[in-house]
């Protein structure tokens, strides 16, 4: 997060970045005085410029030095009679059971499970999210019959789980699969994209947030009281905040 601090008159800002020798561009939505970097696959260097009515004036540079995710190799053990733990069975696991490698991210409630690789791959694991996928949507679907993870996507940067419904950044968009917030159906819906610019999400049992890349806040759900803005979204309706 970078930010500058300018005053006097009616301001307007641009960031704008460059990586090694390709050609320095404005940020996509950063018009703010606050920078929330989307995601970074190399070394980058960002700068604002500030104009008022009269003339412009370009802060100082800064460097983001960029480093490969520590990776981790992800074992787990308890309940698994959803295929939670995607160890290739369910039933109670008494022991540790090695679930995955170059692990760097992994979400779960009491039925499923969402891991996040080191190359960008996000697997999907448990029966209450498997088994709403919509038909066809991925090739070895069956696999959630013997709680096996699948590929649910590539190329993620984050990603958030509710028990019926899975999120995910992916190239700076929010998509989301599953079954609709608040909603118990036999088969959900997706990937449906529900927003662009986003950096983070987060999620819980019927709304989700998540952050773009200007600063702002976006949620949707079904319950205005947990989403602090006084009024009914509707499911899955995104919206600004």
């Amino acid at each position: 997060m970078l930010s500058v601090t300018a005053t006097d008159g009616t301001l307007s800002y641009q960031w704008y970045w460059q990586q090694g020798d390709n050609p320095s561009a404005a940020v996509p939505g950063a018009t703010g005085p606050l920078l929330v970097s989307p995601p970074l696959a190399a070394d980058t260097t960002f700068w604002c410029e500030v104009s008022d009515d009269t003339e412009t004036v370009t802060s100082d540079s800064a460097t983001v030095d960029v480093s490969a995710p520590v990776s981790y190799t992800l074992a787990g053990f308890g309940r698994n009679e959803y295929g939670e733990l995607g160890t290739g069975t369910t039933g109670y696991a008494t022991q540790w059971k090695r679930i995955a490698g170059g692990v760097i991210d992994v979400e779960a409630t009491a039925t499923a499970t969402l891991l996040l690789r080191d190359d960008g791959t996000l697997l999907a694991m448990g029966s209450s999210l498997l088994d709403v996928l919509p038909d066809g949507m991925v090739e070895n679907a069956d696999k959630a019959d013997i709680g096996q993870p699948i590929v649910l996507a590539e190329h993620v940067s984050d990603m958030a789980v509710t028990q019926y419904r899975s999120f995910y950044v992916k190239e700076g968009r929010l998509w989301t699969v599953g079954v609709p917030l608040g909603s118990w159906g036999p088969e959900g819906d997706g990937p449906t994209l529900m927003a662009h610019g986003v950096t983070r999400v987060e999620a819980a049992s019927d709304y989700v947030l998540y952050l773009r890349e200007d600063g702002s806040l976006g949620g949707a759900g079904r319950k205005p009281d947990r989403l602090g803005c006084g009024f009914y979204f509707g499911r899955g309706r995104a919206a600004g905040g």
